[in-house]
C-alpha cells in the first residue's frame, strides 16, 4: 500500500466543504523542497469544468528565495484513503512535472466527482471523515548553462603587425606576439594555405585565444573582429570584419584565402616596402 509523504485527515468533511472554498495544507517537506496540498473541496471554481468535483493540487513554496530561472522537476501522485479496503487509492497525471515560474501549481481539477467521493460505498468518506494525501518525487536535473562574456572597446584591443614574408618557410604557422584583451592572451596565426587544382597559395589569417583553457567548459567570449591589411604607403587594401564567439573547444576565428601570395609579392601591389614584409 502506498503511503503518502503527507496527508490530510479531515475530520466533518461536509462542514469544511460549507465554509470554506479552498483549504491549504500546512508546508511540508519532500525531495528537498517545501510543499503544500492545495483542497478545493465543491470545485476549483477558476476551472469551468470543476463543478461538482473535488480538485486537489500539489504547490511549491518559498520560491522567491530560490535562484533566476530556477525549475524542479516532480513526479507526483494524489492519494485518497479508501476505508473499506483500507488502502489509497491513487491518482497519477501522466509525465514528470516541471515546476517553475509562474507554473509554480500542478494538479487535478477533476479528482473525484462529489457523487462518487460521497457513496459511501467507494469508502472515500465514512462518517463524514476521509484522509488525501500526496507523494512527491523530486528529479535531480543537472543545470546546463553557458555564459557568454563581452565587452565594448576594450583597452589594448588593436595589434599591428609586420610579417617577416622573406624570412620564414610558407608550410608552417607564423604566430604574432601574444598580446592581452580583457584578461585573455591573444595572437593572430597566418597560414599559407594552397587551394585549387592549381595549388595556389593563399594568405590565411586566425585570431587565437592563447589561454582558453582559463574558461570553464560551458562559458564563451563573443567578439568583433577586424582585419585590415595595408600596403607599404599604410594605405588600407582590405577590410574584413566580423562577430564571432569562442570557447574551451573553438578557441579560434579567422579568414582563409585572405589573399593570394602572388598578390602580396608582386611589387606593383605595394605590399612589400624596403624592409620587404607587408603590414597587417
Amino acid at each position: 500500500m502506498p503511503s503518502p509523504h503527507y496527508s490530510i485527515r479531515i475530520s466533518r468533511f461536509s462542514l469544511l466543504a460549507e465554509r470554506q472554498e479552498k483549504y491549504e495544507s500546512y508546508p511540508f517537506e519532500a525531495g528537498g523542497y517545501k510543499w503544500r496540498l492545495l483542497l478545493y473541496p465543491k470545485g476549483n471554481s477558476n476551472c469551468f469544468d470543476s463543478k461538482g468535483y473535488i480538485s486537489l493540487y500539489l504547490a511549491i513554496q518559498d520560491t522567491d528565495s530560490f535562484p533566476e530561472q530556477w525549475e524542479v522537476y516532480v513526479d507526483f501522485k494524489v492519494l485518497v484513503f479508501d476505508h473499506i479496503h483500507n488502502n489509497y487509492s491513487v491518482f497519477q497525471d501522466l509525465g514528470v512535472k516541471r515546476f517553475h515560474e509562474p507554473k509554480t501549481v500542478f494538479g487535478f481539477n477533476k479528482l473525484l466527482s462529489l457523487e462518487a467521493f460521497n457513496d459511501v460505498r467507494n469508502g472515500y468518506l465514512v462518517d463524514d471523515s476521509c484522509i488525501f494525501g500526496a507523494k512527491v518525487f523530486v528529479i535531480e536535473q543537472p543545470t546546463v548553462y553557458e555564459s557568454i562574456y563581452t565587452v565594448k572597446d576594450p583597452s589594448n584591443g588593436v595589434l599591428r603587425w609586420n610579417i617577416p614574408i622573406w624570412n620564414i618557410p610558407l608550410d608552417v604557422p607564423v604566430f604574432s606576439e601574444e598580446f592581452t584583451v580583457e584578461n585573455y592572451e591573444w595572437r593572430l596565426r597566418v597560414e599559407f594555405e594552397a587551394y585549387g587544382p592549381e595549388n595556389k597559395k593563399y594568405l590565411s589569417i586566425y585570431l587565437d585565444i592563447v589561454d582558453a583553457d582559463k574558461l570553464g567548459s560551458e562559458e564563451r567570449i563573443c567578439a568583433d573582429l577586424e582585419l585590415r591589411l595595408l600596403n607599404k604607403d599604410a594605405n588600407l587594401t582590405l577590410r574584413k570584419r566580423d562577430s564571432f564567439s569562442a570557447g574551451v573547444e573553438l578557441n579560434t576565428y579567422g579568414w582563409r584565402k585572405v589573399k593570394q601570395l602572388e598578390d602580396i609579392i608582386n611589387y606593383r601591389m605595394g605590399f612589400l616596402g624596403t624592409s620587404m614584409d607587408p603590414t597587417y
